[in-house]
């Protein structure tokens, strides 16, 4: 491996990783059960405070799961608190 290469590589290990651009995609509502999710709510519990069916929390967690490029409840919450 080259210097320069070498270099690179380092330097990205070394860089504090950032929020994920992904997340700032996210709508209002969707963001709002992101946050939710976080607290380890299940959708029943973040439905009623929210004013929604329990089928608009899925759908809306299916939607947040497509633009984060996730399919579980821990990979959204580690693009939202990443490491």
């Amino acid at each position: 491996m080259s210097a320069g290469i070498s270099r690179r590589v380092l330097a990205s290990f070394s860089s504090p990783r950032k929020a994920s651009r992904e997340i700032d995609r996210l709508g209002a509502l969707e963001d709002q059960i992101l946050e939710e999710l976080s607290l380890g709510l299940r959708y029943k519990e973040i439905d009623d405070p929210l004013q929604l069916s329990i089928d608009t929390v899925r759908t809306q967690v299916r939607n947040l799961y497509d633009k984060l490029h996730v399919s579980s409840r821990t990979d959204a919450l580690n693009k939202l608190h990443p490491r």
